[in-house]
């Protein structure tokens, strides 16, 4: 049977047309797909004036590739968690590429990460279904579609065809513009099998955020979407980052990747709803920023607002800002009886190190453990050698705009 390709008519007009909506909502878009819909890119680079909106796309296929894409082992490769961990890394490579060449902080509200994964016809006999899952993650959250091919009905190059036309119009589904035909017939469209696929238009569902409660915390969410109860056995070898990442921002993860290739130890980060600055934070709030976590990173959440209360629960070292930094030496956050020096002491003690990521001030001087901490606790501190300006504060400011 003859088909259509992406590149011929009826796709050229509508191609066209959805270019043009793309620039008019100055969307900016990095995709990451593998297994599958490796013909994305075309569809995406074909329209003139593609460089408006398309800021990369990837095709991480083998598992090393995919692993160093997402930040950390993944495992599964053809599952749902793996497509949302491609969307969310797609997301923060955007988002980087628009901070590092354009420093352009407002810009970052438009980007869009499309991740998709596919098993797909194979050489060899391989017990999973045929089938493609998708995710797409804006500042409004991360959304899902899986679609099943019946095994056998296709041949490899259209299922590849398929695969293309459907990661294309999640993007246009999540934009809420109208998709490209897949020109399907009947026997072939009862070949596909989805909740998300009604005839040829794809819908996407929301990844809901986790139910949360006083109750449940502390719980620590793997990169897997699994919980768990966060003990000191688990947590001895980690790197905690504590912070409120509303949202997490690309250089919440540079400064990860840092100090986990300066210790060999692998980071987690955390949550307290209580703050020793900003008070307490709603529950359903903390809970919508962990589905930005999922597929790359662990994230504890629970209610341990000062810094030697976290020590002494996971007796783990910590990742801070220069911020962070001078707050820990700060005799404003201790209570009464204590000093900074009573609490430096049991930080020794417990064996914990900080280490603590330079900024710059607000009168542009760069901030580091040398200007934050006195001489006396400085081995204590280690300076990380990357520094990230943006903040999270900036970022949510600019999304308001």
């Amino acid at each position: 049977m003859a088909h259509s390709s992406p590149s011929s008519s009826p796709y050229v007009d509508a191609l066209s047309t959805t270019a043009a909506r793309l620039r008019e909502l100055k969307v900016k878009l990095y995709a990451a797909v593998t297994g599958g819909g490796a013909g994305l890119s075309k569809l995406l680079w074909e329209p003139a004036g593609a460089s408006s909106y398309l800021l990369g796309v990837q095709f991480p296929y083998h598992s090393r590739d995919f692993d160093t894409f997402v930040g950390r082992h993944v495992g599964t490769y053809s599952h749902e968690t793996s497509a949302i961990a491609l969307a969310n890394a797609a997301f923060l490579r955007g988002q980087e590429i628009l901070l590092k060449e354009e420093n352009d902080i407002a810009s970052l509200s438009s980007v869009l990460g499309l991740g998709a994964t596919a098993a797909l016809q194979t050489v060899r006999e391989r017990r999973g279904r045929d089938r493609i899952w998708i995710a797409v993650r804006d500042r409004g959250g991360i959304s899902v579609a899986g679609i099943e091919f019946q095994k056998g009905w296709w041949e490899r190059r259209r299922q590849g065809e398929v695969c293309d036309l459907l990661c294309f119009n999640s993007l246009l589904a999540r934009l809420d513009i109208p998709q490209l035909p897949l020109n399907l017939t009947p026997a072939e469209l009862r070949h596909l099998r989805s909740r998300e696929l009604h005839g040829e238009v794809l819908t996407l569902r929301k990844v809901p955020p986790p139910p949360l409660s006083v109750e449940t915390i502390p719980v620590i969410f793997n990169a897997t979407g699994d919980t768990a109860i966060p003990d000191a056995l688990r947590l001895k070898d980690a790197l905690l980052l504590p912070g409120s990442f509303n949202p997490l921002h690309p250089g919440h993860l540079q400064i990860a990747r840092v100090v986990r290739c300066m210790t060999g130890k692998e980071p987690v980060f955390e949550i307290s709803v209580t703050n020793v600055d900003k008070g307490r934070s709603d529950l359903t709030a903390v809970a919508g920023r962990i589905p930005q976590f999922q597929g790359g990173w662990s994230v504890i959440v629970d209610d341990i607002p000062r810094f030697i209360e976290k020590a002494e629960r996971y007796r783990c070292d910590f990742v801070v800002g220069a911020d962070t930094a001078a707050r820990i030496v700060d005799p404003r956050f201790c209570l009464p009886g204590e000093s900074v020096e009573s609490i430096m002491a049991r930080f020794q003690a417990l064996g914990v190190t900080f280490f603590v990521a330079p900024r710059v001030g607000d009168d542009g001087i760069v901030k580091g453990v040398q200007q934050v901490v006195p001489e006396r606790f400085r081995h204590l501190f280690i300076e990380v050698p990357v520094r990230v300006d943006v903040s999270s504060t900036a970022l949510r400011e600019a999304v308001q705009v």
